[in-house]
């Protein structure tokens, strides 16, 4: 684990900060697991993920699916099923992502929109000019057929009481029984950090 010390210059600074009993408000990003635990057996159906505040925008939803795996000892849950997905549609409010449709078809091995999305998740994240997928194309459809959903770009001047997170979900063919959807959403959140007393608050 890395120490950071700073100069007593600095030091100064930030007593003065603790002596002042203000809060500090101090931003961050929340990962949230959210489940559809039974997926209906249709080509299509839409989930209504959740709800959130203004204090908690979401700015990417990773969707994936995994059909007879839990408590299975011939299948591995780190992996994904395709389900046959041809096209996914997150909601937030009335903003629709992403703004084209996917038009994957897995049986052709048409998923290049899929996997540019998966490859360019980490120069959105971590606002960086390259990226280093840690798997490759091949892999990924083998691996990982995950559906990564960027909404980083938002007009941030309108504001809202809440956010209403649904995704649409199309395949070419209905889902298998047993079939489990997980959404990780990631959101910015803030919490304040009062010195004087040590109180936390969440937003």
């Amino acid at each position: 684990m890395p120490i950071v010390k700073v100069t007593e210059k600095e030091q100064l600074k930030l007593l003065r900060v603790l002596d002042s009993k203000k809060p500090i408000h101090c931003a961050h990003r929340n990962w949230e697991l959210c489940e559809y635990p039974f997926v209906p057996q249709n080509k299509s159906f839409s989930w209504t993920v959740k709800t959130c505040n203004n204090f908690q925008k979401p700015r990417y939803v990773i969707v994936g699916f995994q059909t007879d795996r839990k408590n299975s000892e011939s299948k591995s849950m780190s992996e994904f099923d395709h389900c046959n997905l041809t096209n996914l549609k997150v909601h937030l409010n009335s903003e629709v992502y992403p703004y084209i449709d996917l038009r994957c078809n897995f049986d052709c091995k048409l998923f290049s929109i899929l996997f540019s999305y998966y490859v360019n998740f980490q120069k959105s994240y971590y606002d960086r000019p390259w990226c280093s997928p840690l798997v490759n194309k091949k892999q990924f459809l083998n691996l990982i057929p995950i559906a990564v959903i960027d909404m980083s770009k938002q007009n941030d001047t309108i504001t809202v009481s809440s956010f209403d997170l649904r995704i649409e979900i199309e395949a070419s063919a209905a889902f298998p029984g047993n079939t489990t959807a997980y959404a990780l959403v990631i959101s910015d959140n803030v919490f304040t950090y009062t010195p004087f007393d040590g109180t936390v608050r969440i937003f």
